[in-house]
């Protein structure tokens, strides 16, 4: 919930008017990409009970998460919508992990990692 918030806030800075780039909004898109990488954090270590059963999965998880390291704080309305959108996947692959270490069925983890790949690539490919 802290990290929609913090996103919440970030877009609604944008929206305040400023024409300059305040330090509160740089700080704001900073602290959004540490929440990001903090979360998706979880998931890799969730993901590590899969690694004897499916290790290219938690491999690509991995690799996902440096994916991460590479976004460059934004304080456009666009990469919060964005960055909200790969929280909110985050959250729906965890949960998928989850169903999987209970018994469930591997192909909707991977589906939901498709998507989260997708929005990392959209947000990587945003121009500052």
């Amino acid at each position: 919930m802290h990290n929609y918030l913090s996103l919440f806030y970030k877009i609604a800075a944008v929206f305040a008017g400023s024409k300059a780039i305040s330090q509160e909004d740089k700080a704001a898109a900073e602290k959004a990409i540490v929440q990001l990488s903090n979360t998706f954090n979880l998931l890799v270590q969730k993901a590590e009970s899969l690694k004897k059963k499916y290790p290219e999965v938690v491999h690509r998880i991995r690799k996902d998460m440096e994916k991460i390291k590479f976004l460059k704080p934004d304080i456009s309305v666009q990469a919060g919508k964005i960055e909200q959108d790969i929280a909110q996947k985050i959250t729906c692959a965890s949960s998928s992990c989850d169903s999987v270490l209970s018994g469930g069925n591997i192909k909707q983890l991977s589906d939901q990692l498709v998507e989260l790949e997708l929005l990392l690539k959209q947000r990587q490919s945003m121009k500052l």
